[in-house]
């Protein structure tokens, strides 16, 4: 998978900015790159998973997965591998019926809470997570292989608008070419982004 490093340094040719004085310094790259991959992340959220170990009888689990929250929960799988039910869908399933409810769980301040006292075990928690550019230039940025045209893209449109500012700040003029192609830029790898999220749509419902 890409790097950090390998990021900021296709985003320096692509801003023709290789040279023995930089024009952007590595800081300020990496900010542009982190903005372009949440902005990835929000239209392709990270499928991930997380396991939690539940002790017999439990009612409630504090789950240590950064990023998480209850909108993002995809399943909640107990240790038979059985999906449990969120406890609204549970509701609206069984609106008026009596006796004791089955299980299900709620969200609540970084803790999984169960209706009934939970079976023992490890419990697995799948939920959509936030992309984040690495702080490290040596771990994998998540991406998905083929998508970082998309990111240098928006990153690139990012760096150029900075650049603008920054002159504007100087009282230097900025040259209507710079923000004509920070927009390009952007909007191109807007469009790259909406492309690939209708296939990816296209081919969970088998239309792709």
């Amino acid at each position: 998978m890409t790097t950090r490093a390998e990021l900021r340094e296709a985003l320096r040719r692509r801003l023709e900015d290789r040279g023995s004085t930089p024009l952007w310094e590595d800081d300020l790259l990496h900010d542009c790159l982190g903005a372009a991959i949440w902005e990835y992340g929000i239209m392709l959220p990270w499928a991930l998973e997380t396991t939690v170990t539940v002790p017999a009888g439990a009612t409630s689990v504090a789950v240590d997965a950064p990023g998480l929250d209850r909108g993002w929960i995809d399943r909640v799988l107990d240790p038979s591998g059985a999906a449990v039910p969120r406890r609204v869908e549970l509701e609206d399933r069984v609106h008026g019926a009596t006796g004791a409810p089955a299980q299900s769980w709620r969200w609540w301040g970084g803790t999984l809470q169960f209706e009934r006292p939970a079976a023992g075990g490890d419990w697995r928690v799948e939920y959509l997570g936030a992309r984040a550019l690495p702080a490290d230039d040596t771990t994998p940025v998540p991406i998905v292989a083929g998508d970082e045209e998309i990111v240098l893209l928006l990153a690139a449109g990012a760096a150029l608008r900075k650049r603008a500012v920054e002159d504007a700040k100087r009282g230097i003029a900025t040259h209507p070419v710079l923000t004509a192609l920070a927009d390009a830029f952007r909007r191109e790898g807007q469009r790259l982004l909406t492309r690939r999220r209708r296939r990816l749509l296209g081919g969970w419902l088998g239309t792709a």
